[in-house]
This record gives structure tokens, C-alpha cells and sequence, in this order.
């Protein structure tokens, strides 16, 4: 059974996405970076400069990797038999000492960075971010019941549109429908 796991007190993870050092995406990371750790402890996922690798490979999926089957279960036994990589297990250890997840990334083709969207899949695994049984109704759990319950989660998102594209009449929709994924 898939446990929840309590954060620790006062933390927070701050997950960054933007690869230019220079960029207004940056500055933003460092200020409130800088602002988050007057009240908290603050850990660092930056991408790039940990030069994370985002794509989900067979090897990842520990012994099943060479097996047919549902890659979403493979990456939920390697979770539950320790045998995912060292820098998807230390992602998740991040994540569970966080009461609270800072996502900073820039809109890019109506979604998040293909970087930031490979740290969810090989991140989020099986019986980390969700699954299990709900105990007393002996149903799957749903993915606000699982795991990471009761943490918080904050999104930082830097556009480069102006201000008549984005909205509910502007050629690039409404940007609360376009991040509601």
C-alpha cells in the first residue's frame, strides 16, 4: 500500500526550468529564491545546471526494463524495490522533504519545458506521486489522496505574449485553460 509521507516542517523545493542564465526567468529564480529563504529551507532542482536528463528510458524501469508491460507499473515496482537511478531517487527525496513545490518554468508552445516535463515522468512514479488502495474502500486512490497529499504547490510562469493574445478572446486562449494540465 502506497503511504503518505510527511513533509518536513518549514522546506520547500524549488523546481527551475529556464535554460539562459540571463534571462528575466532567471533574476525571478534568484529573487524569490532569495525572498523564500527568509521563512523557509530551500532546496534547488535547476535543470540545466544539474544538466538533468528529462528523457524516460527502458533502463530506468530497473529488472522489468527488459520485460513487456505497462511502463507506468515497471516505474512504480523499480520505485518500490529501490532500484530507479540515483537522480530519480534524489528528486523524489527532495520532493518528499517538501511541504512546499515551487514550479518556475516559461510557457513554451502552450505547455511547460520538454525538461520540466520529463522530471514528471520519470519523477512522478507509481506509488511515489499516486497509486495505491484507499484502505477503507478498497478502490485506487484518487491523485489527490495519494502520496504527496497536503503539500502546496506553487507556479511561477514567465509568457512572451502580449497582453491582447492571452485571454479569453486573444489568439493564444486563456491562460488559465492552457496551464490547467
Amino acid at each position: 500500500m502506497t503511504e503518505h509521507t510527511a513533509p518536513t516542517s518549514g522546506s520547500a523545493l524549488w523546481v527551475y526550468a529556464h535554460p539562459r542564465a540571463t534571462s528575466l526567468n532567471a533574476r525571478l529564480f534568484r529573487a524569490g529564491r532569495e525572498a523564500l529563504a527568509e521563512s523557509r529551507s530551500v532546496a534547488i532542482s535547476d535543470f540545466y545546471a544539474q544538466r538533468f536528463d528529462p528523457v524516460l528510458r527502458i533502463s530506468d524501469l530497473g529488472d522489468a526494463s527488459d520485460t513487456p508491460g505497462s511502463i507506468v507499473e515497471q516505474a512504480g515496482a523499480a520505485y518500490a524495490s529501490g532500484t530507479l537511478p540515483v537522480d530519480i531517487r534524489e528528486e523524489q527525496r527532495k520532493l518528499t522533504e517538501a511541504e512546499l513545490l515551487v514550479l518556475q518554468f516559461p510557457l513554451w508552445w502552450f505547455g511547460v519545458p520538454a525538461i520540466l516535463k520529463g522530471w514528471f515522468d520519470r519523477v512522478f512514479t507509481d506509488g511515489f506521486a499516486f497509486g495505491g488502495t484507499d484502505p477503507e474502500l478498497g478502490v485506487p486512490r484518487r491523485y489527490g489522496d495519494g502520496p504527496l497529499a497536503g503539500r502546496r504547490a506553487l507556479i511561477v510562469v514567465t509568457a512572451g505574449e502580449d497582453p491582447g493574445s492571452i485571454g479569453a478572446r486573444g489568439i493564444s486562449g486563456d491562460l488559465e485553460s492552457l496551464l490547467f494540465p
